[in-house]
């Protein structure tokens, strides 16, 4: 049941991503939820599996979101890669310095989506700086949120399992 987790997660950020913007007002059309979940894919996982999950989600997002085939997928391999990395180098577990990683990598994926857009079509962006803190803001303490949120139901999900095949609290 493990390896499914993976597509779970993928389709869920999908969903969240194409359908709060469009039913809930407010800020959910600033979150990334890909980049929320490569991020935090990146903790437990080896420098190639977060490539392959940047290239899987962000090629996936580029499908549904009508952006240009490849440039979430490139932005999410390069995210997924230098976080994977980070956190194979530093331990964090703080809120805080999740908060920092989730902001770097936000500013990160949106620098090589300008940067390649300028680069292959000569288009200039236009003031994008007000929107990028917006969305790094929501980013940031939503990826927070949402990973601490799904720490804790994992956590009880596995719990819940252990109880049902008769393991207590004690003998762990």
């Amino acid at each position: 049941m493990k390896f499914l987790r993976f597509p779970a997660v993928i389709l869920l950020a999908l969903l969240a991503e194409l359908l709060l913007p469009r039913y809930v007002a407010g800020f959910f059309r600033y979150f990334d939820f890909m980049l929320i979940v490569v991020v935090f894919n990146s903790v437990s996982r080896s420098r190639i599996q977060s490539t392959l999950l940047g290239t899987v989600s962000g090629l996936i997002q580029d499908t549904f979101t009508g952006i240009v085939f490849g440039l979430n997928g490139f932005s999410k391999t390069v995210v997924g890669y230098l976080a994977s990395s980070f956190y194979q180098r530093f331990m964090i577990d703080t809120a805080l310095t999740q908060l920092v990683v989730l902001a770097v990598a936000t500013w990160l994926n949106e620098g090589i989506c300008i940067g390649l857009r300028a680069a292959l079509f000569g288009v200039a962006p236009g003031p994008v700086f007000p929107e990028l803190l917006i969305r790094t803001a929501c980013n940031a303490f939503g990826g927070v949120l949402l990973m601490k949120l799904s720490v804790l139901f994992f956590r009880r999900l596995s719990a819940g399992r252990m109880r049902s095949r008769g393991v207590s609290r004690l003998s762990r």
